[in-house]
């Protein structure tokens, strides 16, 4: 199945993006067990298997490394805790997974992916925030040999029952994106948007609907512009990607994308 899927994709020259944790933690450690980390040699046996089956990746998207494992505090109920390592550590952790990527993609083109969140559920980002940014794109830089490809904001827009803290929320992260436009373009790194939907959503087509109506707030009211764009979800829905011509599949909701970025 995965062959033909790469087959497919190379046939059609679209490239392959792969998110994926980026920081090894073993068992019985800081870090185990919290997103953005899994155990040694993981990263280099999916790389090498990927080249194996054909793949034809050329991004390597990595989910969240500066939050896991540096800022966030939040044990799990399991008792996993992460590590809230310095961020050096964290760039030459991430850089070694990289480097075994690199061994069978050496060109892959590697970006970050990084959490805007919602003060109003206590998981607010530092208030020194841009300047932890500031340090993570240098350090990676001196662990990896090279900048920082993209950054990608995930946003904290989701409601929360209370209708004065979402709307609190929403200037909030409003702001933000302002904030991370100015920082990406200061530091010459594309920068991208995920378009979501909310996490209670009980269909397919009231996710897209979210999502449609945040990507026409942010870009077609308020005219902020990304370079990249991702459509993605990590929810229960949609539970469908195609076909694009169905309302409620991830890949409809690209095409709602396309068409509004076509008549704008």
């Amino acid at each position: 199945m995965l062959r033909t899927m790469f087959n497919f994709l190379g046939e059609h020259h679209i490239a392959l993006a792969l998110e994926m944790p980026i920081l090894t933690a073993e068992p019985n450690q800081c870090g185990f067990g919290i997103e953005g980390n899994r155990p040694q040699g993981v990263d280099k046996a999916l790389a090498e298997r990927l080249h194996r089956l054909g793949a034809p990746l050329k991004y390597v998207a990595m989910d969240e490394p500066l939050w896991f494992g540096h800022m966030s505090n939040a044990t799990k109920p399991n008792g996993a805790f992460p590590c809230q390592a310095t961020i050096n550590d964290v760039a030459v952790n991430a850089a070694n997974n990289i480097a075994a990527i690199r061994s069978y993609y050496p060109d892959v083109i590697v970006g970050d992916e990084e959490p805007l969140l919602n003060p109003y559920r206590r998981n607010d980002i530092p208030p020194d925030f841009w300047d932890q940014m500031q340090a993570w794109t240098k350090s990676f830089g001196s662990a990896t040999g090279y900048p920082l490809a993209f950054i990608h904001f995930d946003i904290g827009w989701f409601p929360s029952g209370s209708a004065s803290e979402d709307v609190k929320n929403h200037a909030h992260w409003l702001a933000q994106l302002q904030q991370a436009q100015t920082f990406t373009k200061l530091n010459g790194i594309r920068s991208g948007i995920f378009y979501n939907g909310n996490p209670g959503d009980k269909s397919g087509v009231a996710w897209d609907e979210h999502a449609e109506a945040r990507f026409e707030e942010v870009e077609g009211i308020h005219h902020y512009q990304f370079d990249d764009v991702v459509i993605q979800s990590w929810m229960r829905q949609p539970r469908l990607d195609l076909p694009e011509t169905t309302p409620g599949t991830i890949s409809n909701l690209l095409m709602q994308y396309i068409q509004f970025k076509h008549f704008q």
